[in-house]
């Protein structure tokens, strides 16, 4: 009887640590999956996220440019990056809000340059480095 009671008690320990971070507010929650990411988790499979940086961000400007919006994004540690995005205005109202709100994000990086943005509720896809566009001089 003691033994059932034993596995019974850890079984539910089990459920409240898997459960337990999925309650958080936004702002912790995403601490919490950046924090994870770079710490040895016992539950997490090896190599699940080891070809992504995870990081936290905010967005702060957004500027529609032809053919791209261009965002700044603010970083805790290293300071601005700057992202482009393909010009969608569900993508940039997205990103304006953001801004407006200080909205902490979480920046997926991939080893292939792409890059996302995620809140709580939405996300942006399909970020890249940006790379301003050479002048062309007249001759």
């Amino acid at each position: 009887m003691n033994l059932l009671i034993a596995l019974i008690a850890v079984v539910l320990l089990g459920i409240v640590v898997g459960v337990a971070p999925l309650l958080l507010s936004w702002p912790h929650h995403l601490r919490w999956m950046i924090a994870t990411n770079a710490t040895a988790y016992p539950f997490r499979p090896a190599g699940i996220f080891d070809s992504m940086l995870l990081s936290e961000v905010t967005v702060a400007a957004t500027d529609a440019q032809p053919g791209q919006i261009v965002t700044w994004l603010a970083t805790g540690t290293s300071g601005e990056l700057i992202v482009r995005s393909a010009p969608s205005g569900e993508a940039a109202a997205q990103l304006e809000q953001w801004a407006a709100d200080g909205t902490p994000l979480l920046l997926v990086s991939n080893v292939d340059g792409s890059r996302a943005l995620h809140s709580a509720t939405a996300c942006v896809l399909g970020l890249r480095d940006w790379e301003p566009t050479p002048q062309l001089r007249a001759a």
